[in-house]
């Protein structure tokens, strides 16, 4: 195929010029001429009065400057007040203004300084270059530096002023920390009164106790203290239409950081929080890259030592455990039978509650009614080999070698197993009331040497200290009464003169008791102070609690006269069809 081709020579060609589909934005500082609709970008990083002022001084120039420029159109006056220039995410009308540019509503931007926008170097580039990106570029002018982003020249020139106002941003943050730490020093304390219950701060600027708002933190401390759960104490403040500092419901979290705040023994502890990252502004716990200070007896404490002390222990057990729960199902895991050395586990049965009646019987001859209730008891795990096997994953290898060894062991009724440890406590404290350091459990105690002997004396102290609060009188104002059990075939005993059914502190259980060995009807507690502790009368049954009297929290006397009365659960009705009888034929 012959291709008839004319080569022209280089003086004959003819250049065609296509016109660029996008006009760049002339440089409004130079043109009049052009419809510029001009935005102006403000920012303060704090709230003081300065800065106030430099911030509405700002808004009111720039107002005035564009709309003295022919040509020019107030597009809008972007400012963000008391917002920190190392991010954009917290910036609210900075984001809005470049949504507007990006939607067509801005052709340019002025601002004072490159630091006004950002002093980010990543974030002042990658805006500053999507602006240039978009179908009709948008320059921003920053006026101090005489720089204009759609300069061609202006880019290494911005990449290098960023990168200064980054840097200036780091020393300035250094230099507020260096002075914060400086004041803590000398022990002048940074607090938010206002997010804080129990305190308001005086004209003098001293502190001074709230109260009405101590109130709770007392009754806070002293619930968890006498054994209230964290989720119990949120519940029962909800109850009592009582709110937190920021007028929100109770949750078990802010209970427990109340627990924690050392404040509300008078002390201060500064610097729990660091900003590792001043760019990002987040906050992380200090658990030591960075120094802590301490101030004791700083102000007023709304709450004694003492009670501090027994509720820190408290926690500090609560923080060992795996789960962290506070359940009943897991308090006995540290019991062990002396028979085979198997742990114990629990397990629930249900009785038929006799002599009670309520109005869901119908008395319906086709179906048999019955009332029934549910009981706790803890067995060994060695003994019950069918229930063993079908959880074979829960054994130990200790427990499996030991299967087959004929353990003696019964199980415990649980309800003994707490009574009998409060009738041990109630004994030593009326012991030590007594006879003070001269009594068997202070001269055990003494004879008792080891290489953690302060630790054991401060928590044996703490000990004593828990025992002396065990309250001497019940709800109804009689004396404490133990070990007065009924007489088989003996009428019931008077209320005045029958024995406690004592409430289970099972927050003293978790402080001080790491394990227990059981033997028959003895358990022998090992505490945490170091020494061992024996207690009887775990075998009992309910049974043998009828005769014992339970004081509610209005103050009134329950006589026991059933066993479904011990445990105090709620009764359960079954209702199931009898079976017709079969036929002859």
């Amino acid at each position: 195929m012959n291709l008839n081709t004319t080569i022209l020579s280089a003086k004959e060609r003819t250049v065609e010029v296509i016109p660029p589909k996008k006009k760049p934005v002339p440089d409004p500082r130079f043109s009049s001429s052009v419809y510029l609709r001009v935005a102006a970008y403000c920012r303060v990083s704090t709230d003081g009065e300065s800065q106030q002022q430099s911030y509405h001084t700002q808004k009111q120039f720039y107002t005035e400057y564009i709309h003295s420029r022919p040509g020019w159109h107030l597009a809008g006056i972007y400012a963000d007040e008391a917002k920190s220039g190392t991010t954009t995410k917290y910036r609210p009308e900075f984001n809005r203004m470049i949504n507007d540019a990006k939607t067509g509503k801005i052709d340019y931007i002025i601002t004072k300084s490159i630091s006004r926008l950002a002093r980010n170097t990543i974030d002042a580039l990658s805006t500053i270059r999507s602006l240039k990106s978009l179908e009709s570029p948008v320059g921003v002018f920053f006026e101090r530096e005489n720089l204009d982003t759609l300069d061609s020249k202006g880019e290494l020139m911005l990449t290098i002023l960023s990168a200064l106002a980054q840097e200036e941003s780091r020393s300035i943050s250094e230099n507020i920390r260096w002075a914060i730490q400086k004041n803590f020093e000398k022990g002048r304390v940074r607090v938010d009164l206002n997010r804080m219950l129990g305190y308001d701060l005086r004209p003098d600027g001293q502190w001074q106790i709230n109260d009405a708002q101590a109130a709770i933190i007392r009754y806070i401390f002293q619930q968890f203290s006498n054994g209230i759960s964290g989720n119990a104490i949120s519940r029962e403040l909800n109850s009592m239409g009582l709110t937190t500092v920021n007028g929100k419901k109770w949750y078990p979290s802010a209970v427990f950081l109340i627990l924690r705040n050392e404040k509300y023994i008078g002390d201060c502890e500064m610097q729990k929080y660091v900003t590792e990252n001043f760019l990002t502004h987040k906050s992380v716990k200090n658990t030591g890259q960075a120094k802590k200070f301490y101030i004791t007896g700083h102000h007023p404490p709304i709450i004694d030592r003492p009670l501090w002390d027994k509720v820190q222990t408290i926690l500090k057990k609560l923080n060992r455990t795996s789960s962290g729960a506070e359940g009943v199902s897991s308090l006995y895991n540290n019991l062990v039978c002396s028979c085979c050395g198997s742990g114990y586990s629990r397990a629930a049965y249900t009785a038929r509650a006799r002599n009670y009646t309520d109005g869901r019987l119908t008395k319906d001859l086709q179906y048999k009614e019955i009332y029934t209730f549910s009981y706790s008891i803890w067995r060994c795990r060695g003994k019950h080999k069918k229930a063993i096997a079908s959880h074979p994953g829960r054994l130990s290898q200790t427990e499996k070698a030991l299967m087959d060894q004929n353990c003696s062991s019964a199980p415990l009724y649980e309800c003994a197993v707490k009574q009998s440890f409060m009738e041990m406590l109630y004994r030593l404290k009326w012991e030590y009331e007594a006879y003070e350091e001269s009594c068997e459990l202070c001269r055990k105690f003494s004879d008792f040497q080891t290489s953690c002997q302060f630790e054991h004396d401060r928590v044996f102290a703490l000990f004593l200290r828990c025992l002396q609060e065990l309250p001497s009188r019940n709800k109804a104002g009689l004396p404490i009464r133990i070990n007065f059990p009924k007489p088989v075939g003996q009428p019931l005993p008077d209320p005045a003169d029958a024995a406690d059914l004592l409430p289970f502190d099972k927050h003293l259980y978790r402080t001080f008791i790491k394990g227990g060995l059981i033997t028959g009807d003895s358990i022998l507690y090992h505490t945490t102070f170091g020494i061992d502790l024996k207690c009887a009368g775990n075998s009992r049954t309910l049974l043998d609690f009828c005769g014992f009297r339970r004081c509610q929290k209005d103050g009134t006397i329950e006589l026991l006269t059933e066993t479904w009365q011990v445990n105090g659960k709620s009764i359960q009705y079954r209702k199931t069809p009898l079976r017709k009888p079969k036929s002859n034929s």
